[in-house]
């Protein structure tokens, strides 16, 4: 049963949140639903009265995951790319105007291309050669890094495009994640960096794998919802009409 209650922390309002008790919990939990609710879940016997310092210890990540849900896959006509879970406007530049030719760079909440030529498919070309790049620069170096802090040793990281996962893990340590990841949101990359190096440790889906995984990422839920709801939009097909993004 949960009863909605509308707190403030410290100076800071924040949206009104459910309190659900679960006889299944063990510890306390809080979660944002499809519709941006916070939801806080304890055991039974938890006190009403630590709800809210939970909670007002929690503000930060509150905060974060207000954000991370806002974040809608709204492309904008042909002319917009996610990049980190944002769309950004696509904006093509004669290359007589830059320094490079086929050169791409984020500027503010917009990306510049400068292709090889006005036409959609090089635009497309250098869009997805720099993503890859990005990519690459992004992700191989977290999962470096989660390795590291968990002590997970792999045998190889690759980039691919698949169409039907986000990452593998083979039983001899080689790793594959899908490049298009780097249009997700970078608790999302994390996810499934931790999804797969987790199966370093328990090569299944098996309860221990997921308890696993919510060890290293106690939010996974929220992160794998994001992909559930979200990720057909990461397999677009970059299309693109120069003119309209065309900057003289």
């Amino acid at each position: 049963m949960g009863a909605v209650q509308d707190k403030t922390m410290l100076d800071r309002p924040i949206p009104e949140f459910t309190h659900r008790t679960n006889t299944r919990s063990r510890s306390v939990r809080i979660s944002i639903s499809n519709a941006g609710e916070i939801i806080v879940t304890t055991p039974p016997h938890f006190p009403s009265s630590r709800v809210l310092p939970f909670l007002q210890k929690s503000r930060d990540w509150i905060e974060k995951h207000l954000i991370l849900h806002k974040r809608r896959l709204q492309v904008a006509g042909e002319n917009s790319v996610l990049y980190f879970g944002d769309a950004l406007k696509i904006v093509i530049e004669n290359y007589q105007n830059n320094f490079a030719k086929d050169a791409v760079r984020v500027v503010g909440e917009t990306i510049v291309i400068v292709p090889v030529a006005l036409t959609a498919e090089s635009v497309a070309k250098a869009l997805i050669r720099w993503l890859k790049a990005e990519a690459e620069r992004h992700i191989v170096s977290r999962i470096e890094t989660v390795a590291k802090k968990y002590g997970h040793t792999y045998s190889s990281i690759q980039l691919r495009d698949q169409t039907s996962r986000w990452g593998s893990c083979s039983t001899h340590g080689n790793l594959q994640l899908n490049w298009r990841l780097i249009q997700a949101p970078k608790e999302v990359i994390d996810y499934v960096i931790m999804h797969e190096l987790a199966h370093l440790k328990h090569m299944d889906h098996s309860p221990r794998f997921w308890a696993y995984v919510e060890k290293l990422d106690p939010h996974y839920t929220d992160h794998k919802r994001w992909l559930r709801l979200h990720g057909a939009a990461l397999h677009q097909d970059f299309k693109f009409d120069p003119k309209s993004g065309h900057s003289a």
